[in-house]
């Protein structure tokens, strides 16, 4: 569907941006920046475009490169939670877990049933080895809906 509008429209932003996302769903992330990059290039302020170029850089493993999508897509919509979130799980891959709860926090505070940022959140705290925030957190996540946190819980034989 989304090869045949990118045929019809060459240089529109939103069928550039939804023939990536397709790409990157298959699994091939290096080639949708490809076309999250010319997106962006059509629509400057394209921030879902940034947000999964920031996503696509992340399953490439340039956490860096993430981070900065990320900044430019809440640069551009300040309360794009799912950002926060993912600018998160990126300082969290490198190691920056104080950086990645302030950014949880803030996904959070803009979206407070947001499970998978206190799962996210909860990583961090345990990767600080904060382990009681961590169970609070992934506490918080399960009675939202979060599978992972629930069977994490669950191994820990923590009741939730």
């Amino acid at each position: 569907l989304w090869a045949d509008c990118l045929k019809k429209s060459p240089n529109k932003p939103r069928p550039l941006y939804n023939y990536g996302r397709e790409l990157a769903a298959a699994g091939h992330a290096s080639e949708a920046l490809t076309y999250y990059d010319k997106a962006i290039k059509v629509n400057p302020r394209f921030y879902d475009a940034y947000y999964n170029r920031g996503i696509a850089y992340g399953k490439l493993g340039n956490h860096s490169q993430a981070i900065g999508n990320f900044d430019r897509a809440i640069e551009i919509k300040p309360k794009y939670a799912e950002a926060y979130n993912s600018r998160g799980i990126a300082y969290n891959n490198l190691g920056n877990y104080t950086l990645a709860i302030g950014n949880f926090d803030r996904a959070v505070e803009i979206k407070p049933t947001f499970a998978e940022a206190y799962y996210n959140r909860g990583i961090a705290y345990n990767n600080l080895g904060n382990h009681n925030q961590a169970i609070e957190n992934f506490k918080i996540a399960s009675k939202l809906g979060s599978k992972a946190s629930q069977d994490f819980l669950r191994k820990q034989r923590i009741d939730w």
